[in-house]
């Protein structure tokens, strides 16, 4: 089960050499799921030995950048 992510970024180029950017990651806080099995001997068996049930999530995150050449 896995939620829809998002990245973005806004970029401005000024005094001609000059560029700021301002990025953001997993802007929506999106988090994926996965359940697992784990069978002792082989699946046709149908013996479950253990459920995996688990969880996580990428951070969110916000960057800005400034670039030029000197």
């Amino acid at each position: 089960d896995r939620q829809r992510s998002l990245d973005l970024f806004v970029q401005k180029v000024a005094w001609d050499d000059w560029t700021f950017r301002l990025e953001s990651d997993n802007t929506l806080d999106a988090s994926q799921c996965r359940f697992r099995q784990r069978f002792d001997g082989t699946t046709i068996d149908g013996s479950v030995a253990l459920i995996q049930d688990s969880c996580s999530s990428r951070y969110r995150r916000f960057t800005m950048t400034v670039q030029t050449t000197f």
